[in-house]
């Protein structure tokens, strides 16, 4: 009784707060367990040289790295949320909306929003860019300089040659972020935030500020912001975690996937460089249809609600 009195007597931010401690700790204890698994699987000494995983350009430590932000992410994002509900005596399953897989149709509408949103994504990202970020403290360039390295760390973790390198990499850098981040974010974040703030909406647009500031990459932060805004109204709409785990698995996919290709030459970088938000009426057009299969998703909840 004392667990359940401690989490679910306290009010929402200090559940929201207690949350974060948790990922904190629980991070740090998966980070440990990994440099342990790194020093005694790949023989390379982290402990006595902390810096022997930042040589980025030798490929002997890749795989560690991959195994490192598996670790990372399990830690952070996906152990936190059932520790934490296993304390407040709350069932996962329920709480995070999880006991049923979406329907075909909910999955299809889910796929027809990611599509369709991705010429606001790449407005959005332009504006971003455009942001005059103050010269003041050397902020602009260290900005530029960690996007850089971030931008350079990406495409060596996304290097694959061959089929089951790239699997993996789906694994790593779509599936489990998008498993730990809903879960944490959608299912857990905006939840309690939902309960703080009193309100759905507000909850869902403070929700996707948090979850694109926790990324520390600013020149994508208004992108990644509106697909939070974008999951977090899927989660609520459908009443189901899965899809928004489908979703966003969709978008990180297709990054992953987009970048194989470009590697195997089967399309090339000019492809990649969409110019649809040059174009003002296939952004008029992105936003009507996003919003018809946002109200199409949110129809569909509230007739699955009505008593039969």
């Amino acid at each position: 009784m004392a667990q359940i009195n401690f989490l679910r007597e306290r009010s929402a931010l200090f559940n929201i707060l207690f949350l974060s401690a948790l990922a904190l700790f629980c991070t740090g204890i998966f980070s440990l367990l990994a440099m342990v698994g790194i020093q005694l699987i790949w023989g390379i000494p982290v402990f006595s040289e902390p810096a022997a995983l930042s040589d980025f350009i030798n490929p002997a430590i890749l795989n560690p790295m991959k195994f490192l932000q598996a670790m990372y992410s399990i830690g952070l994002f996906i152990v936190p949320c059932f520790l934490f509900l296993k304390l407040a005596e709350e069932n996962p399953f329920e709480f995070l909306k999880m006991k049923t897989f979406p329907a075909i149709i909910s999955l299809l509408i889910a796929f027809g929003i990611m599509l369709v949103v991705q010429p606001l994504v790449e407005l959005t990202g332009k504006w971003n860019t455009a942001f005059p970020f103050p010269e003041a403290f050397g902020i602009s360039d260290w900005i530029k300089q960690a996007e850089e390295q971030g931008e350079m760390v990406t495409k060596i973790f996304l290097k694959a040659d061959s089929i089951n390198v790239f699997l993996l990499n789906v694994f790593i850098m779509a599936f489990l972020p998008a498993l730990g981040e809903e879960f944490f974010f959608r299912g857990m974040i905006q939840q309690y935030m939902t309960k703080a703030v009193k309100n759905v909406y507000i909850a869902i647009v403070i929700t996707a500020i948090i979850f694109s500031a926790f990324h520390f990459q600013f020149m994508g932060f208004l992108p990644r912001m509106l697909l939070g805004i974008i999951l977090g109204c899927i989660f609520v709409w459908s009443g189901n975690i899965w899809l928004s785990v489908f979703a966003h698995f969709l978008n990180n996919g297709a990054a992953v996937t987009l970048d194989y290709l470009n590697q195997r030459n089967v399309i090339s970088e000019e492809q990649l460089e969409s110019v649809a938000s040059d174009n003002m009426l296939v952004v008029v057009l992105s936003l009507v249809l996003l919003g018809m299969l946002l109200f199409v998703l949110y129809k569909q909840r509230k007739q699955e609600l009505q008593p039969q």
